[in-house]
């Protein structure tokens, strides 16, 4: 080849070389990470579209490490835990799927970084604070598959076990609901012990639960748990005791214990009285079960005098709560009759008339 075909040849080598793009591009920790961190910037200065775009990007530069990768799968977590958090659960749902079985093949094939689980971590606690407000079930499901695929001893995972089982009763999947209700409350008696203050919290859940579908025993036996644990200091604040004590009294109400029930609610008076007075809901809703227990031990006068400051009170505290100061009117009227009180009947009955 003389030089002059030469010079044509790399002429047009040169060419062709800037018109081709490169479909190798060479991948870049530095400007993955300059990526995340300024989407994870806007993501704390809530500025959700600039966040997604940052991210979008982040992506994008972490699939030139492969399809597969770590720097893939963190970022697909981020992404996910981004939609999570402003509720777009259905943009989230790829993403979630994706970081979570990525991080499994990362970690069973050796290539993985335990970071990729700390993570899912993140994501787990997203959906959970999620579950709190909307779609429920979808997101305690979410929250408890990723805790189960971090670790069968992940010390969280009990506790979204009994919520997400409470969610499922809620829903009327009462079987499957109490598979996760009791596999969660047995692991946290494992690991945390019978009488650690997450127990009493999960054992409430549970009776609360049962005390909804009506089965008064099983409730009772977890109050009873509950409460005990309540009663150590466990549970951090002596209000917690005296409204465990007052769902104690309700369910052995239920089962006509009547004595003991009544013995549970002058202890949550007490407490409610010593820390905020006698002049608020709490202690009004104390009255509302004790008038309860009056009723059906036939001490007709002392359930009259309770019932009707309960309702003086609830009238008065805007913090009130609608089903109770219905319950307390319903009672008013059952009393008001058993002392062929006609004329309270009436008032009564109109109250609870106008609040229906």
């Amino acid at each position: 080849m003389n030089v002059k075909k030469l010079s044509s040849s790399l002429f047009l080598l040169t060419l062709i070389s800037v018109n081709v793009p490169a479909f190798a591009a060479t991948p870049s920790k530095e400007e993955l990470q300059r990526l995340l961190n300024v989407a994870e910037q806007q993501q704390l200065s809530r500025d959700f579209r600039r966040a997604e775009s940052e991210y979008q990007k982040a992506l994008l530069e972490a699939s030139k490490f492969g399809a597969e990768s770590a720097e893939v799968q963190e970022c697909e977590a981020h992404l996910a835990t981004l939609y999570v958090l402003h509720g777009k659960l259905d943009l989230a749902e790829p993403h979630y799927v994706k970081a979570k079985n990525l991080a499994v093949k990362l970690m069973r094939d050796g290539h993985g970084d335990p970071e990729c689980y700390v993570l899912l971590d993140d994501l787990s606690d997203a959906y959970q604070l999620a579950g709190a407000t909307r779609e429920t079930e979808r997101c305690y499901q979410h929250c408890l598959s990723l805790r189960q695929t971090i670790s069968p001893k992940h010390k969280l995972l009990p506790t979204i076990e009994v919520l997400y089982g409470a969610e499922l009763v809620k829903n009327g999947k009462v079987a499957e609901g109490e598979k996760y209700l009791k596999q969660g409350y047995a692991r946290t008696v494992s690991l945390t012990g019978a009488k650690s203050g997450v127990t009493g919290q999960l054992a409430l859940t549970l009776a609360s639960t049962y005390k909804a579908l009506g089965r008064w025993q099983e409730a009772e036996k977890y109050c009873a748990d509950s409460e005990t644990v309540a009663r150590t200091g466990a549970a951090g604040s002596v209000v917690v005791v005296a409204n465990v004590a007052r769902l104690h009294g309700i369910i052995l109400t239920k089962l006509g214990r009547l004595k003991e029930a009544e013995l549970e609610l002058k202890s949550a008076e007490i407490i409610h009285n010593q820390r905020s007075g006698t002049d608020n809901f709490e202690y009004a809703y104390d009255q509302v079960c004790m008038a309860q227990i009056y009723l059906q031990m036939h001490r007709l006068n002392e359930a009259d005098k309770a019932i009707t400051e309960a309702l003086a009170t609830i009238e008065k505290d805007p913090k009130s709560v609608k089903s109770v100061k219905l319950e307390a009117l319903e009672l008013a009227v059952k009393i008001a009759r058993a002392l062929h009180h006609t004329g309270d009947v009436t008032k009564r009955e109109a109250q609870l008339k106008n609040l229906t």
